[in-house]
């Protein structure tokens, strides 16, 4: 079955955030059936998000350990929140994705802050 790829790196915390989805996931983020049948359109559609096009809103935010709702042996979750604003002639719609942090070593973590740095010095 085809999925739907995303990757997702925080660049403050160097985390990378993953997940793969097929039609059932994405609908259960919020994504028609009839939508879902057609997964590059998806994939279009969230990066269309990605930059603002026509007045979509994408949000990401991640829950940590920290938060109640997950155990202590749960890896973090980023939350990918697209929000398409109400119209005229639509109601808002807005779709909600998980994505699962994907273990790192610290020293790939910390090479990718050093790297951060040395592209800041050169701006």
């Amino acid at each position: 079955q085809n999925k739907v790829e995303l990757h997702l790196l925080d660049s403050t915390t160097q985390y990378i955030y993953h997940n793969s989805l097929t039609s059932d996931d994405l609908q259960e983020c919020g994504f028609s059936n009839k939508q879902t049948q057609n997964l590059q359109k998806v994939i279009t559609f969230i990066e269309s998000a990605k930059t603002g096009h026509q007045g979509l809103q994408f949000q990401i935010s991640v829950k940590t350990n920290d938060d109640e709702e997950t155990s202590d042996d749960s890896p973090n979750i980023g939350i990918i929140t697209i929000t398409q604003q109400e119209t005229e002639f639509m109601d808002e719609l807005s779709y909600t994705i998980k994505l699962k942090q994907t273990p790192r070593k610290d020293i790939d973590v910390f090479n990718d802050h050093i790297n951060a740095l040395k592209q800041e010095i050169v701006e």
